[in-house]
């Protein structure tokens, strides 16, 4: 019973450092060198339609961005005053601080070479495996 108990512990913990590991800019890397050797049909069904299609021979770049989400900063920058009208009831105008959006994007390239998959390169921060 005691060894059951500790494989089922040392499972979750591995599941979850392989889950952890998934989420990073490697494990986009990682699953990037999956599409190396494929064909331009191939890829173009995965990922879906480019965002943005160049060329310089040999190669063709299919580059592909993807939002998912914004990040939220906020600035405690408020300001206010305040003072007591008739008969001592309070009164008070303010404005609150701001918060910014930044959108969290991933622009992904891939170089084909007689619409075979070469290389690929990737940047911004939504660039992480799911």
């Amino acid at each position: 019973m005691r060894i059951f108990r500790l494989l089922c512990a040392l499972a979750a913990v591995v599941s979850l450092a392989l889950l952890g590991g998934c989420a990073t800019t490697a494990g986009y890397q990682t699953m990037l060198q999956t599409w190396v050797g494929q064909n331009e049909q191939s890829l173009v069904a995965g990922w879906g339609a480019p965002s943005a299609v160049s060329e310089s021979p040999p190669y063709r770049y299919l580059t592909f961005t993807r939002f998912s989400g914004y990040t939220y900063t906020g600035y405690g920058y408020g300001y206010g005053y305040g003072y007591n009208g008739f008969y001592g009831y309070p009164y008070g105008y303010g404005a609150p601080g701001y918060t910014y959006a930044t959108p969290i994007l991933c622009s992904t390239m891939f170089a084909l070479q007689n619409g075979v998959v070469m290389s690929s390169s990737f940047q911004g921060d939504g660039c992480v495996a799911n």
